[in-house]
Order: C-alpha cells, then sequence, then structure tokens
C-alpha cells in the first residue's frame, strides 16, 4: 500500500509546504549596487588566491614524505610550526656543541702552557658523545658532511 499520495509513503505532504515566491530574480538591482558587489567578488577572489599561493610556497619548503602528499591548510601551518621548531632545537645545538668544542680547545690550551701533561678530559665533555641528543647527532652528521 502506498498510501493516498502514491508514491511518497506519506512521509512529505505536498499539499502543505508553502512557498514564497523567489522575487530575488524579479528584483532589479541598482547598477551602483551591482558594481560594488563585482568589486568586492573580485577582491576576495584576489585575497583568496593570495593565501592559497603563500600556502602553496609554504607547503614547498616543508619535508614531508612522499614529498608529494597533499596536504591540508590546516596540516601545513602545524607541520610549519613542527620544523621551525626543529631547526630552532638544532640550530641550539650546534651553538652549544661549537661552545663546547671552543672550551675544549681552551682546556687543552690551558693544560699545553700550564706543562700539567695530563689527558684528563673533564666529566661534562666525557658524555658527549655517548649522550648526544638526535637533532645534536644530525648537526654532528651535516658537519662532518660539510667538512669533506
Amino acid at each position: 500500500y502506498l498510501g493516498p499520495s502514491g508514491g511518497n509513503y506519506g512521509v512529505i505532504n505536498t499539499n502543505r509546504i508553502k512557498r514564497r515566491p523567489s522575487s530575488h530574480f524579479e528584483m532589479e538591482i541598482p547598477p551602483q549596487k551591482l558594481a560594488r558587489r563585482v568589486f568586492t567578488n573580485s577582491r576576495e577572489r584576489w585575497r583568496q588566491q593570495n593565501v592559497n599561493g603563500a600556502f602553496s610556497e609554504l607547503r614547498k619548503l616543508i619535508p614531508t614524505h612522499p614529498p608529494d602528499k597533499k596536504l591540508s591548510k590546516n596540516e601545513i601551518l602545524r607541520l610549519a610550526v613542527k620544523y621551525i621548531n626543529f631547526l630552532v632545537t638544532l640550530l641550539n645545538d650546534q651553538a652549544q656543541d661549537k661552545n663546547r668544542d671552543s672550551a675544549e680547545d681552551e682546556a687543552e690550551d690551558e693544560g699545553t702552557v700550564a706543562g700539567s701533561g695530563s689527558n684528563k678530559v673533564n666529566p661534562l665533555f666525557q658524555s658527549h658523545t655517548a649522550a648526544m641528543p638526535s637533532s645534536a647527532a644530525i648537526a654532528t652528521a651535516h658537519r662532518d658532511r660539510d667538512s669533506t
């Protein structure tokens, strides 16, 4: 049994739906308002193209695997923040390594000048390579690669 309306199973009673006549297409838009709307739309389109272009450029700078993986704008921003934080940590570790190396050189120079002849290494520097953080290991690998 399909009910009195035929095929709509009585879910929607089409006799009760009242629709207002669409005056949107019947109404004449003043030329000044139309020009303003066209200008606003083109300005918004230009702005959106600029935003998309900036995301595209930022996306090129973020390393991912695979390199051509499609990312949303949200993912691009989150990965960019993580990558920037990684690079900051890497630079800080390199600066610390450089300071340690210069401190070791100064300690060796002072030991040679004083004639102590002792080959003892300061405990601060003994575990330097054993407990090296991963970003410092990367920095050392890059430094070694660049020096060859």
